[in-house]
């Protein structure tokens, strides 16, 4: 299990990559890995049976009608409602603008139920296989992940700025895609890195980012403090990279959001004063990097205000209205997972399961946020606390980025957070179940 928990979470960041030879399928490494998932788990269930944890029935519960009605909705809904207009998923949103297409069943739809399908039985998997040393695997797992990523992202920068090639042709040959390779924002080169769009590799770099800040902020070991403050500094300049407003505001989002749940933690004083030091730091950089670089206030300015008034931006508010359209159009059904095509994964997800779906994914999330804010406070060890913290909050500023524009439910290095952020939760629950064990234990020895 662990040597398949390695290869899912490396495997997931290679969104532009298909297996060489059969290009034109689209099939993926990180598909091939969950295929390998499937087999672990028909194995593991014969032998061992399928049996949820109490502590898990109701997420197990919303999650699996998540799932069911989503995955019914692909291959119903397109029937139902065929022939209404909605930006189907082959097009693209700006050659779609004002002229959306025809509801009609595709591989989209095929293709999305099979990835929620897999995933489930990925995380269900998970909940019934625990492990002690389940989150060091799939900590060390993401932190290679990363590694891999920024790699390549600086590779790429070099690579635009002397000419060096760049293995985009095995990196980024997913025809099914539109490979936004060596993409450009005024005279700005935007870095994707392993992704397929420099949008998706800003929410990795921002998550990866906002998992770094929490390590930062919870260790103790001046050495490891020193690791994980240079790391977080690589990482934010990767994302600087991506010339992603995406990816800007989600990360202000977290630093924001964070900075308020921490004046009520129970380690403020700890906290208070590494977050205050940190986000002085970075404001001191920022401040000292305007002043005294040309041109980054024509660059800010190019990607924080033009950006949002190009043409671009202008067809994509607009396609996350019509999603709405979409919803009406559909007595709120929705037009069936797979079938319309916003900028946004709420309008995404609104648009194509809709209200029922997105009433099944809001209860099922709150559930797992409820869970991961009891597994932090009952966690009796501080490196379990802070994995737990770290992974929600990474988990948190992917899904705020999703929300800003990431309109596809397929994303694998979401589908990661949320295997590392339940895993956590699962070692947590583990680790206090021991520890009461260890006590009535010596209870009874003293009576």
């Amino acid at each position: 299990m662990n040597c398949i928990i390695y290869l899912i979470t490396i495997l997931s960041v290679f969104q532009g990559m298909v297996i060489p030879g059969i290009e034109s399928l689209g099939i993926s490494p990180f598909f091939i890995a969950q295929i390998a998932v499937v087999l672990y788990a028909l194995v593991y269930w014969r032998t061992r049976g399928l049996i949820i944890p109490k502590e898990w029935y109701w997420f197990t519960f919303w999650f699996t009608a998540f799932v069911i009605f989503s995955a019914m909705s692909a291959f119903v809904f397109p029937f139902v409602f065929q022939g209404i207009h909605v930006y189907v998923p082959k097009g693209g949103i700006d050659e779609q603008y004002l002229s959306p297409g025809k509801l009609q069943i595709s591989s989209s739809n095929i293709a999305q139920a099979v990835f929620i399908l897999l995933y489930w039985l990925s995380i269900i998997l998970l909940v019934t296989n625990k492990s002690e040393n389940r989150i060091k695997i799939i900590g060390r797992a993401y932190v290679i992940s990363a590694i891999i990523v920024l790699f390549f992202s600086f590779y790429q920068l070099i690579s635009i700025l002397t000419g060096i090639p760049y293995p985009g042709d095995y990196l980024l040959n997913n025809t099914s895609y539109g490979i936004a390779q060596d993409a450009t924002f005024g005279f700005l080169p935007r870095i994707n890195s392993t992704f397929t769009e420099p949008s998706f590799y800003a929410m990795f770099v921002g998550s990866f980012a906002s998992w770094l800040y929490i390590r930062l902020l919870n260790e103790d070991n001046s050495k490891r403090l020193w690791a994980w403050g240079s790391a977080l500094c690589i990482a934010l300049l990767g994302l600087l990279l991506s010339a992603s407003s995406t990816g800007y505001l989600s990360m202000l989002i977290f630093f924001a959001c964070h900075s308020v749940v921490s004046i009520f933690s129970k380690n403020k004083s700890t906290h208070n004063k590494r977050i205050f030091i940190i986000i002085s730091g970075c404001a001191l950089f920022f401040a000292i990097f305007y002043m005294f670089v040309p041109g980054t206030d024509v660059i800010l300015s190019m990607i924080l205000f033009d950006k949002g008034e190009s043409e671009s931006s202008l067809h994509r508010f607009a396609a996350d209205a019509y999603a709405f359209t979409v919803l009406e159009n559909t007595a709120y059904f929705g037009a069936g997972l797979g079938s319309n095509r916003p900028s946004s994964f709420i309008t995404f997800l609104i648009s194509n399961v809709g209200i029922i779906g997105m009433f099944l994914i809001l209860l099922t999330t709150y559930v797992l946020w409820k869970m991961g804010v009891q597994a932090n406070n009952a966690a009796r060890l501080k490196s379990t606390s802070a994995a737990v913290q770290a992974s929600g909050w990474a988990l948190f500023t992917m899904l705020v980025s999703k929300a800003v524009a990431g309109a596809d439910l397929s994303f694998p290095p979401m589908w990661i957070l949320i295997i590392y952020f339940i895993s956590c939760i699962s070692h947590a629950q583990a680790e206090r179940k021991k520890y009461r064990e260890i006590n009535n234990t010596s209870r009874g020895i003293v009576a």
